[in-house]
């Protein structure tokens, strides 16, 4: 809205003494001017950050891969008493090609049947779950077999697949209907000593819902 603002303003000042004079004696000479004032208000616009980024533990569908902050829940890949061996993002390949892929990890560096899982809900509309699972190029150990399982919340087992080193698996279940599953992997064996140098980086790879 444009508005209109009329200013009245009023000097004074001692006349030049012929004038003065000339008017009255010792008198003085005002001046009144009128200024219109053409005035536009601004208006004040709040901005309200978009809320379609991810919060942790929401999963999305056909989006990115799944990362470590979505899960809902997690066991680290160790054993009682013998440190710590998170779950990480990190870019792994999973066989001879050297093809690098978006994972979720964790090292296995303990001899015996060593489980760590990651839970993540299942998001609306989900009809299945997607993969590929394997043992990163960077192992230093190339002799394990590690069993990957995906389980329902009641600990019913989806599927189940067996890698090696340079063999990686495909996996793809049906989750329509699930509210919650757990990505879990468990040590089956290996040739040679597990421990912090000769350790294995197990990989959930390229992990999504669709």
């Amino acid at each position: 809205m444009v508005g209109t603002v009329v200013l009245v303003v009023t000097t004074v000042r001692f006349a030049p003494s012929e004038v003065s004079q000339a008017i009255a004696p010792n008198g003085t000479v005002t001046h009144t001017a009128i200024v219109t004032v053409t005035a536009t208000p601004t208006a004040t616009v709040a901005v309200t950050p978009s809320s379609a980024g991810t919060t942790p533990g929401s999963a999305t569908v056909g989006g990115s891969a799944l990362a470590y902050t979505d899960a809902v829940a997690h066991q680290d890949c160790s054993v009682p008493n013998r440190g710590r061996n998170p779950w990480f993002d990190q870019s792994v390949s999973l066989d001879s090609s050297g093809t690098q892929l978006p994972a979720l990890t964790c090292r296995i560096a303990w001899t015996g049947a060593t489980t760590g899982y990651v839970d993540y809900l299942v998001p609306t509309g989900a009809h299945e779950f997607s993969a590929q699972v394997g043992i990163d190029r960077r192992s230093p150990n190339t002799t394990a077999v590690v069993r990957f399982d995906v389980l329902s919340v009641d600990g019913t087992k989806l599927i189940s697949a067996i890698a090696t080193y340079q063999n990686p698996e495909p996996i793809k279940v049906p989750v329509a209907g699930g509210g919650r599953i757990r990505l879990q992997v468990t040590m089956v064996r290996s040739t040679e000593e597990l421990d912090s140098i000769n350790f294995v980086r197990v990989a959930w790879a390229s992990p999504a819902f669709a």
